[in-house]
């Protein structure tokens, strides 16, 4: 064994000492062209991509960014003065919420980016200009808000001509945002104040705010009126029925029962105001009035005439009074009195918006997903004698299943509503994967292909040189005596002692027909060897 090894390197040597210089020069050029190929594929298929974070004023800005990146463990590079900063592709949006969290913001827009000013630009241009990054700054100021993802802003803002109803006529704002949080009327109005002081508005009547299912959030003017009311009420209502929604919403996920939960309620709310005395009045125990608060009396008495024996004996005569006696009596009394109870006043003031959760209601949709993949299925045993495509077309309608009491006693504890106004479904919905095809790309499929190519190559290359190296017989070497027999005399022909060539005969082909450009030729090729 050891013996073939050692023959192994002086049969490639010998294998290769068959090839001519330059063929061994071809095959060499084509093993370092396959090389560089694959290095140069494998450079371009693994370096990293990176992509334009932002470009920062200032190198402490930029230093803060690269430490919060970091931190994160997001990769990145930066340019040679540093404030341009780049990440790796696929992590941009990692870079920007670990940004947004540090409380970093893109770079302030330029003025100068926006508006220019040459001999070209018109009043008209610069008034376009501006006009657009209006819309660019309030876009960009309106999407730092938390709970808009994107706006979208059209400004109307009236030429400069100098005339009166110029300074009268003010702009005009269309925002429309798409929302990924609550956003009230409260903070619409907000907003459009905002805006109107950015254009220099002196109110909010001409800016229009709406949603991307073109709600209204903002119509116009700082007073609601009675659509504002209305609209104002409604909001509570949203609000509050938000609020049950997210309570009962979390404390359903919290049992891992299901995947998915749709809460909806309907809440009676009442929008009246009351106004209610209550009056609480008592006095002490065995008293039949209440306590004496003022008190008058007046009393008067008159008496005159003659009068009997003093004692008792004047009491048993008889006696007699006569018109033109001269015995008179007079008596007068008067009295006022007011008594105060004891009395409790209560004043009760109700607002508008009170829920009744005895008479409101709530409806909830639960889903739970039995992922299947087609591997397990096929292992499960569940395939024989039936596709994959088959089997998800039985088996794709959702089944219905029984709710635990459990759950209402829940949802009735956690809102305060009786349970026969709690409405809970729940079903179970298949999901199906199936099995993940082979994940070639045109990348891949270019890279083999060019493999292929190269190899094909080389191997005709080598083949070629190998057919061109067979050993030719060698001749066995005859005698002079055999030569001499084999090659009788033949007899002398004439020889032309000057044959001429076929360039000879081009040349003075040339110099018959082109005499004069012939000795010019002549003349400089003597000039250019004798100079």
């Amino acid at each position: 064994m050891a013996d073939r090894l050692k023959e192994i390197p002086a049969k490639i040597l010998e294998w290769w000492n068959r090839f001519t210089t330059k063929q061994k020069s071809a095959i060499v050029g084509i093993v370092a062209a396959v090389i560089f190929t694959f290095v140069i594929l494998i450079y371009i298929f693994t370096r990293t991509q990176y992509v334009l974070l932002d470009v920062y004023e200032d190198a402490k800005t930029a230093s803060q960014v690269v430490s919060v990146l970091d931190e994160n463990g997001i990769a990145h590079r930066e340019s040679g003065n540093g404030l341009r900063v780049e990440v790796e592709a696929g992590q941009e949006s990692a870079a920007n919420i670990a940004l947004g969290a540090a409380g970093f913001s893109g770079s302030a827009l330029s003025y100068s980016d926006f508006v220019s000013s040459s001999m070209s630009t018109t009043s008209t241009d610069r008034e376009n200009q501006y006009k657009i990054y209006m819309e660019a700054y309030a876009t960009k100021t309106i999407e730092s808000m938390n709970a808009v993802k994107k706006a979208t802003v059209l400004l109307y803002i009236p030429r400069e001509t100098g005339t009166l109803i110029r300074e009268r006529e003010e702009a005009t704002a269309w925002i429309q945002l798409e929302l990924q949080d609550t956003f009230t009327s409260a903070n619409a109005a907000n907003l459009a104040r905002a805006v109107a002081t950015w254009l220099g508005n002196s109110n909010t009547s001409n800016i229009t705010i709406v949603d991307s299912d073109a709600n209204a959030l903002f119509y116009g003017g700082d007073d609601y009126g009675v659509a504002g009311v209305a609209n104002s009420l409604q909001e509570l209502q949203n609000q509050a029925g938000s609020m049950v929604d997210n309570q009962v919403k979390k404390v359903l996920m919290g049992t891992n029962q299901y995947d998915s939960i749709e809460v909806t309620s309907h809440l009676n709310m009442d929008y009246s105001s009351y106004e209610e005395t209550l009056h609480d009045y008592s006095v002490d125990e065995g008293r039949t009035e209440g306590y004496l608060a003022s008190q008058d009396l007046y009393e008067s008495e008159n008496t005159s005439g003659a009068g009997g024996t003093p004692g008792t004996d004047s009491n048993n005569e008889t006696t007699y009074y006569s018109p033109d006696g001269s015995s008179t009596s007079s008596s007068s009394a008067e009295s006022h009195r007011t008594y105060l109870p004891d009395e409790d006043i209560k004043k009760i003031i109700t607002s508008a918006g009170v829920i009744d959760y005895s008479s409101s209601s709530i409806t909830v949709a639960m889903i739970r997903f039995r992922v299947l993949h087609e591997e397990e299925a096929k292992d499960q045993g569940l395939l024989d004698g039936i596709t994959w495509a088959e089997y998800k077309r039985q088996n794709a309608s959702d089944t219905k299943l029984e709710v635990d009491s459990d759950f209402y006693s829940m949802v009735a504890t956690a809102t305060g509503m009786p349970q026969e106004n709690i409405t809970i479904v729940a079903y179970e919905t298949p999901v199906y994967y199936d099995k993940e095809p082979l994940d070639v790309n045109w990348t891949t499929v270019l890279s083999v292909v060019m493999l292929i190519i190269i190899l094909a190559l080389l191997a005709f290359v080598v083949l070629r040189s190998m057919s061109s190296q067979k050993e030719v017989p060698e001749e066995e070497e005859l005698s002079v005596e055999s030569l001499l027999q084999s090659n009788p005399e033949s007899p002398l022909e004439d020889i032309d002692v000057e044959t001429k060539s076929e360039t000879r005969k081009m040349i003075e082909k040339f110099v018959d027909e082109n005499p004069e450009a012939a000795a010019a030729l002549l003349r400089n090729w003597l000039n250019d060897d004798w100079g």
